[in-house]
């Protein structure tokens, strides 16, 4: 299980998020709509990611369920 955590720094219009560990895609997915479900969220901003020692792993499972 990896570690997601993200900030907004609203100065400079950014959503900046950081992935350490093995990312499955259920954390990835979960981490995205936790950052959309932020009331402090604003769509406009730019995303910036840092994913220095980590490591994505995807089945398609929630993919499957979506759709």
């Amino acid at each position: 299980m990896g570690k997601t955590h993200y900030y907004f720094d609203h100065k400079n219009h950014l959503v900046c998020e950081e992935f350490r560990g093995e990312i499955s895609e259920e954390e990835f997915v979960n981490h995205q709509l936790d950052i959309a479900a932020d009331p402090n969220f604003n769509s406009s901003y730019s995303i910036l990611s840092d994913i220095r020692d980590s490591e994505f792993n995807y089945d398609n499972t929630v993919r499957k369920k979506l759709y």
